[in-house]
């Protein structure tokens, strides 16, 4: 997986040309090409981006209680956050 975020974060133009042309070669360019990270960055992405890091450095600010409130139900005397009751299935 490592490996695989190295290559699509291509810092060279010539290195993304490559690899973007590569992925049209073996057909896989429409499902994987937007993987591919852009020389510069994108207007359209800047809104999407900064909700990121707002939501990103609030998880950080709530994330040690939610561990306290962890370790407790681990040891069996608390319990989780309302924002646990739910599952992805």
């Amino acid at each position: 997986m490592k490996l695989w975020t190295r290559i699509t974060i291509c810092r060279s133009s010539a290195v993304r040309s490559l690899l973007l042309g590569a992925m049209k070669l073996v057909g896989c360019y429409d499902s994987m090409g937007g993987r591919v990270m852009p020389g510069r960055s994108q207007k359209e992405c800047e809104a999407g981006t900064r909700n990121l890091v707002h939501l990103y450095e609030r998880a950080l600010a709530e994330a040690p209680q939610e561990l306290v409130k962890l370790d407790e139900v681990l040891h069996g005397n608390g319990t989780l956050s309302p924002r646990f009751d739910h599952n992805f299935d």
